[in-house]
């Protein structure tokens, strides 16, 4: 019997995109589907188009719509689709995103013939009518695919790209944290990574991510999404310390650590320079790592050796 794929998709003010995201659901070539829709209190049409289309639609899919009464967040939304999820394997759906009519047949195919707990896919970035085809970057071991997402900070890192036997989420009682709403996938990652025992790559491009929604939480409130960055990035310290492989992957892990906290320092809108200098110190000397002009040298080295007074006054003119 071919195995059965829950669907889970979070919504939350995507009345703009939704219809052509759950078109694409309902029209996959594979069949032995389960569609969770989790609705997260979204104040626009979202879930009036959302349920049209699935009563609407004509197979034989299992879908159940879920409704929070008020907004709990993505990670407790994610939560909620994992705890209702039962399929032999999950992918997520962003209510912005969209897939190839195939998509499911080819990770299914993939794992199968793998006998993976992962299947790394292949997207398209998607801005206004540009579509860009990116593929997953190659791996020689797990730890070396460790330390790449862990310090990935100019490529995309996110649960849409990963399909999961969902075994393996459950064996090892994975669930996203609590609270950490921006750069919650890269938490949940490192977990899925470290217990997965094999993961192949999909390179055909089979989602279409939007780079180009506003409502998405990047482009929101920077300072609580660099709180979260940092509370996500705190949780992953401490378990890759519980699982004694900190050591392992702690140049990665400051390395992301300092890129978050960069804009503390050089964007004059979220400029916080105590908050720039007392998260994480152990990173502040990271910048030698990177490229910057002599300027912002100068405000690096200065925060590394604790000059608050100075920077605060030579920060007024920058």
């Amino acid at each position: 019997m071919k195995p059965k794929v829950s669907i889970l998709i979070p919504v939350y003010k995507a009345e703009k995109y939704i219809e052509q995201c759950l078109q694409t659901v309902l029209s996959q070539t594979y069949q032995n589907l389960e569609i969770i829709i989790v609705d997260d209190a979204s104040p626009d049409s979202s879930m009036v188009i959302a349920k049209k289309l699935t009563q609407q639609t004509v197979n034989t899919f299992d879908i159940k719509i879920l409704h929070n009464e008020k907004n709990q967040g993505i990670a407790t939304v994610r939560n909620i689709l994992l705890d209702n999820a039962k399929g032999d394997y999950i992918l997520f759906v962003d209510s912005d995103d969209y897939l190839e009519r195939d998509a499911i047949q080819s990770l299914v195919d993939i794992a199968i013939n793998t006998n993976c707990d992962i299947v790394r896919c292949g997207y398209y970035e998607i801005k206004g009518k540009n579509k860009r085809p990116i593929k997953q970057r190659p791996w020689s071991d797990k730890t070396d695919l460790l330390k790449q997402h862990i310090k990935a900070w100019d490529s995309i890192e996110a649960m849409w790209q990963l399909f999961i036997r969902r075994s393996l989420i459950e064996e090892h009682h994975i669930r996203f944290a609590e609270g950490v709403n921006a750069s919650e996938d890269h938490l949940m990652m490192i977990k899925l990574y470290f217990y997965a025992n094999s993961i192949a790559n999909l390179e055909k491009p089979v989602y279409y991510y939007r780079i180009d929604n506003a409502q998405s939480v990047t482009h929101v409130n920077p300072k609580a999404f660099h709180d979260s960055m940092y509370k996500g990035m705190d949780l992953a310290i401490r378990f890759l310390k519980d699982n004694d492989v900190y050591d392992t992957y702690r140049d990665e892990v400051l390395t992301r650590t300092f890129l978050t906290k960069q804009t503390f320092l050089l964007n004059k809108e979220n400029r916080d320079i105590d908050l720039y200098i007392t998260t994480h110190p152990e990173c502040n000397s990271y910048y030698r790592k990177f490229h910057y002009n002599r300027s912002q040298k100068i405000l690096f080295r200065l925060a590394e050796l604790g000059q608050r007074r100075l920077l605060k006054l030579l920060t007024l003119f920058t």
